[in-house]
């Protein structure tokens, strides 16, 4: 008895699942008037669609008005076909229905016998006069003809008005040209929070919380698994899926037709077209590699014609980056035990009393200080400390002052501590670790004085393979009754810069949904 209430449960969990992704598939609409030669309306003429990749046919009689209207379609292409007793037939071809829109198709039939038919290659206007929401619908085809950024379809937003669609810096490892962890400015509609912008994937939600980027989805779809997709920027309604104060981003994903069909893509990106980065440059750093293998495959077809169909899409991409880094590292003289510092002379104008007794602030007497290993310090051009004898290198500059090894070790406190057994003064060990760091090539953000920087291309590898599978079963022939099945599979393999050259990334990052 359990056992078959369990069983009844999971049927009606199952059912309710198919129905709710019925309720919110994205749909648009065809609707429009059938007239004479005279512009006069016929009522009852019969209007026949029929969708050119699955075959499904609908049909309706025009009203006393001579409208029509057929709602809930899927986007793609149609055949209309209109017939009315004492008319020609007339038939429209490749009419391409897009997402969230109600397209208006207006026939005037001509004079003739049922059997006269009357073919006309035509367009359906992409623009929305059935309600005051607007956006631009974005259709396959302009999908595949339009270059775009990383085949990111987030690119084609910008093209819109009142969308601004910022990509991450070309030196930042970030996949498809999107935001990363550190750039949240994905983008903006119409000055709005980017986190107000709700994204919908075949009419389910597939917003991220946890980052809020306005064009990024928790599900990455390839730009060769969208159908189309439309950005609703102002004056939505719930159709358009709309919970936000923000623009509404409908996206829809292929499937299957009546015709096998499939692609085979590949994609490149080059260090080679690309300008230096400007911090690298500058230090005389070569230009790292900075390349993008983006490659993929996509079949779909039918399981039983005008019934089953089943699409697919692999898609595979493949990182050799760079970002420009700088690290903080002692300098040639802190890494020898040789401690600068800036100094004034005491000023009775300005300073208190009590430091009239500092010594005077002036070099040290050569201009030059010995370190532990016995080679001699000064400053460069740039008032960084350097070694004797390198390019550039001269006295230590008036305003700064630096201490030998030996006057560290006599202000050392524990220098008067006789139970005190540890090294005094600069410490062997910390001497010894420093020589295994890189010498400064960069002032760094610190004191730049005893703590500089170090700045290198550090290598970035990361891997983004992504599955998408889609089956759709029309119920009846008339595709008032569907059912699909989508399933998204993402496997990456993300890294973080290492913290010097030829050591292993800080953090790899997976991530398998």
């Amino acid at each position: 008895m359990m056992t078959g209430s369990i069983r009844r449960a999971l049927l009606l969990s199952v059912v309710l699942a198919f129905v709710t992704g019925s309720v919110w598939a994205q749909s648009a609409a065809f609707s429009g008037t059938i007239l004479d030669p005279s512009g006069a309306a016929i009522a009852g003429a019969q209007v026949t669609i029929t969708n050119e990749a699955t075959g499904a046919a609908r049909a309706t009689a025009t009203q006393s008005d001579g409208k029509y209207l057929f709602a809930q379609l899927a986007p793609g292409k149609y055949k209309m076909e209109v017939v009315a007793q004492g008319f020609k037939t007339a038939v429209r071809q490749h009419l391409e229905l897009l997402v969230g829109i109600t397209s208006i198709v207006d026939v005037r039939l001509e004079v003739g016998t049922i059997t006269q038919v009357v073919n006309v290659e035509s367009t359906v206007a992409a623009i929305n006069t059935t309600d005051a929401s607007m956006g631009t619908p974005i259709s396959g085809s302009e999908l595949g003809a339009l270059p775009v950024l990383d085949m990111n379809p987030a690119g084609l937003l910008g093209l819109q008005t009142g969308v601004a669609y910022i990509p991450t810096q070309a030196d930042r490892p970030s996949g498809y040209g999107g935001s990363t962890d550190q750039d949240g400015r994905s983008g903006a509609v119409n000055g709005a929070r980017s986190d107000q912008t709700n994204v919908t994937l075949d009419g389910i939600d597939v917003n991220d919380p946890q980052k809020g980027y306005a064009f990024t989805s928790v599900l990455r779809i390839p730009q060769e698994a969208l159908a189309e997709f439309r950005t609703t920027t102002t004056s939505y309604d719930a159709d358009s899926g709309g919970r936000s104060s923000g623009a509404q981003v409908e996206l829809v994903t292929k499937s299957g037709t009546n015709s096998l069909h499939g692609s085979a893509y590949y994609a490149n990106r080059n260090e080679a077209f690309n300008a230096n980065d400007f911090f690298l440059n500058r230090q005389g750093i070569k230009q790292p590699p900075f390349r993008h293998h983006l490659y993929g495959l996509a079949v779909g077809g039918p399981v039983i014609k005008n019934r089953i169909f089943l699409f697919g899409d692999f898609e595979r991409l493949q990182e050799s980056l760079f970002s420009s880094s700088v690290r903080s590292v002692p300098s040639v003289a802190f890494k020898d035990g040789v401690f600068f510092y800036p100094c004034r002379n005491f000023d009775p104008a300005n300073d208190l009393s009590q430091f009239s007794s500092n010594p005077a602030c002036a070099p040290p007497p050569g201009g030059f200080v010995q370190g532990v290993s016995g080679t001699s310090y000064g400053m460069d051009t740039s008032s960084r400390p350097c070694r004797q004898g390198a390019t550039g290198c001269g006295p230590i500059q008036s305003g700064f002052y630096a201490l030998s090894p030996a006057q560290i070790t006599s202000i050392d406190p524990e220098s008067t501590d006789p139970a005190w057994t540890g090294p005094v003064g600069p410490n062997p060990a910390v001497l010894a670790y420093d020589q295994l760091l890189p010498d400064p090539n960069d002032s760094g953000s610190f004191d730049q004085l005893n703590i500089l920087g170090y700045r290198f291309g550090a290598p970035v590898k990361n891997l983004f393979n992504t599955a998408v599978v889609r089956a759709d079963i029309h119920l009846d022939h008339a595709d008032k009754h569907t059912i699909y099945w989508r399933g998204t599979l993402m496997h990456d393999t993300i890294n973080d810069a290492p913290k010097f050259p030829g050591q292993a990334p800080r953090l790899t990052s997976l991530n398998n949904n």
